[in-house]
């Protein structure tokens, strides 16, 4: 049976959204951020160890990587430093597996260098009567060697880190068995597409900064010392940008089509085609003008209606060229499918969006609306989940246990509101369901936590 994935087409626009000139908006706070710490590194410098240097600039690469690595591990691979959606809790835990994973081959590099290079090891290997070819090559082939381990470990460390969700997996061989056995085809897809990417960043932007440098030269000769030594170390410190983006497509592409000596459903398929399709315009859509939506959207619609992601698209691109009186029937249709089909995120990103233009776009029926709410609670989105239990009610709750069970169901998210620490939220959901049920028999204790 072969294998393959969505990778290999993805790597190649996370490559382009890096090379194109929209992405300096994002390279600008990644240069920001490396030039504090260098502040920071000259003022502590004269204190600290080599060692330690080493390690803090480690744990600044780490940070700048699980900011692009876990969104692009959801398929989110055109975020920001800033505009990440990430906990600090996930990006500490990020990093600390980067740094335990990048550990496993640094301490073996620096050990065998010690012992290969150090001054007695080499006065033996040239002294007189010792001198060889074939030690010499020994000397040059652990020397490629090292250098090769140095260039190509951290990119599958970056691959590792967002591969593993806890700490206990740190010591399992799992993620290195998926890596190396099950997707090592794929790993050449991926140093390409960063040799690649920063080989063209180079090419494309090499006369810009060339005429930045002469006028830095103009200014003052210290002045253009600087800026070369920054456009020559350009490609390593915007690395984190590149390489995290693809080592999360790298796992956010990990679902395979699996080709065997039977034919493959057409279903099956068209399916992955219009998947792909979805999430790699998502990223476009926001960037896009009318006419290029207006284009897009016409090709969508030529596709098949019934497809849960042909539905996502058009409903998004309806919203984003107004036509809302259509985004909302799309939307609608799609919402049923994703939450039929399990397909949560997409469900809770498009509700997000019909209710921000009607906050009665969206019908469902009384269950749907209940299994969307414990959706948004789990990502604590508070107020939308309590707005998903008033669409409930108003939906088809007839009996009276029926009714009950929902104002329970919203005062548990007012409860976790608070458990949560969003207190002004828990406040606001309380007088909400006040508002809307004041003749509840629950009315009196949402009044005592007020």
């Amino acid at each position: 049976m072969e294998n393959t994935s969505q990778f290999q087409g993805v790597s190649g626009q996370v490559a382009h959204q890096f090379i194109a000139l929209k992405s300096f908006l994002i390279f600008i706070p990644v240069l920001i951020y490396w030039a504090l710490f260098f502040t920071l590194i000259y003022f502590i410098a004269p204190k600290v160890s080599t060692t330690i240097f080493i390690a803090l600039h480690l744990l600044a690469a780490s940070f700048l990587l699980a900011r692009f690595a876990l969104p692009g591990k959801q398929g989110n691979f055109s975020c920001g430093l800033i505009d990440a959606d990430l906990s600090l809790k996930d990006t500490i835990d990020y990093a600390v597996r980067y740094i335990v994973y990048t550990l496993y081959w640094l301490i073996p590099v620096i050990v065998i260098a010690k012992l290969a290079f150090n001054d007695s090891t080499m006065m033996s290997f040239l002294s007189a009567g010792s001198l060889n070819a074939g030690r010499l090559g020994g000397i040059a082939i652990l020397s490629v060697f090292l250098l090769l381990v140095q260039l190509f470990a951290p990119p599958l460390c970056a691959i590792l880190a967002a591969s593993t969700d806890s700490y206990e997996e740190l010591i399992s061989t799992e993620p290195f068995k998926n890596l190396f056995q099950e997707r090592l085809h794929e790993l050449s897809s991926y140093f390409s597409a960063i040799i690649g990417g920063m080989a063209v960043f180079y090419a494309k932007y090499l006369l810009f900064f060339l005429m930045i440098n002469l006028t830095a030269f103009q200014i003052s000769l210290e002045a253009g010392m600087v800026i070369t030594s920054i456009i020559y170390l350009l490609p390593y410190y915007l690395a984190p940008v590149l390489v995290g983006r693809l080592a999360g497509a790298f796992l956010w592409a990990e679902e395979d089509i699996e080709y065997s000596s039977e034919p493959i459903p057409e279903q099956d398929l068209q399916n992955s085609k219009y998947k792909l399709l979805y999430h790699n315009n998502m990223q476009r859509i926001p960037h896009m003008n009318h006419d290029k939506l207006s284009k897009m959207l016409a090709s969508v619609l030529k596709e098949d209606q019934q497809n849960v992601y042909i539905l996502l698209l058009a409903a998004h691109l309806y919203y984003q060229i107004r036509e809302i009186e259509h985004a909302e029937q799309f939307g609608n249709r799609a919402l049923k499918k994703c939450l039929d089909d399990g397909l949560n995120e997409e469900a809770r990103l498009l509700f997000n969006k019909m209710i921000k233009h009607n906050k009665n776009a969206v019908s469902m029926d009384k269950d749907e609306f209940i299994l969307l709410a414990g959706i948004l609670l789990n990502q604590q989105q508070f107020m939308e989940s309590a707005w998903c239990c008033l669409l409930a009610f108003k939906a088809g709750a007839t009996e009276a246990d029926e009714k009950l069970t929902i104002q329970k169901k919203f005062l548990s998210i007012a409860d976790e509101a608070e458990k949560a620490g969003k207190t002004e939220i828990a406040r606001g959901l309380y007088t909400l369901f006040i508002k809307n049920f004041p003749d509840s028999s629950l009315a009196d204790f949402a009044r005592e936590q007020l």
